[in-house]
């Protein structure tokens, strides 16, 4: 009966310890990394400002997994703050001086007015190799292009540091492996 007890005790107690978190999560102010088992690392880059002569804003924020190679889809989301109500995107171009992304297909997601501004919130998926080569230099520039007109976003000085972090951190250490 004893022995019975202590197996049944050694069975219960071993599978509590056995159960594993479903995801470790990295804290920064710049990005979060969770680790997803078979599939390597998720990768969650906080959003980063660009902002217009006008003093409009966009945030830009990116999802993605990675485990050995430059491969697969970023999940793209684009936050804008205008003085007026903005539902659709005619077209999104993000480049610097040596890559160009043409985003074409950008989804409505939601707006939110506040007091002074509207912020309207879009996705995309992006090819990882492609955001990689945004990385490379922090000279972005956001050019969104609507039926009423054109709009270019600059980085924000921090964000300038943080496509340099990003490139170094992910990019040139991790992904090329």
């Amino acid at each position: 009966m004893t022995r019975l007890l202590v197996f049944l005790l050694l069975i219960f107690f071993s599978s509590c310890l056995s159960l594993k978190p479903a995801a470790t999560k990295s804290k920064s102010s710049i990005m979060e990394t969770f680790f997803v088992g078979d599939e390597g690392l998720q990768y969650f880059i906080k959003p980063m400002c660009f902002q217009s002569t006008s003093k409009n804003k966009c945030y830009l924020d990116l999802t993605f997994r990675h485990k050995t190679k430059i491969e697969g889809m970023v999940t793209a989301n684009i936050s804008i703050q205008t003085d007026s109500q903005l539902k659709s995107i005619n077209r999104i171009i993000i480049s610097n001086v040596t890559h160009e992304l043409v985003l074409d297909e950008m989804n409505f997601m939601f707006m939110k007015d506040s007091k002074k501004q509207f912020t309207s919130r879009f996705t995309t998926s992006i090819p990882l190799e492609d955001i990689s080569k945004l990385f490379i230099n922090e000279q972005w520039q956001i050019e969104i292009q609507l039926t009423q007109g054109n709009e270019l976003f600059y980085p924000a000085k921090r964000t300038k540091k943080i496509i340099n972090k990003i490139n170094q951190t992910i990019f040139i250490n991790h992904l090329n492996n």
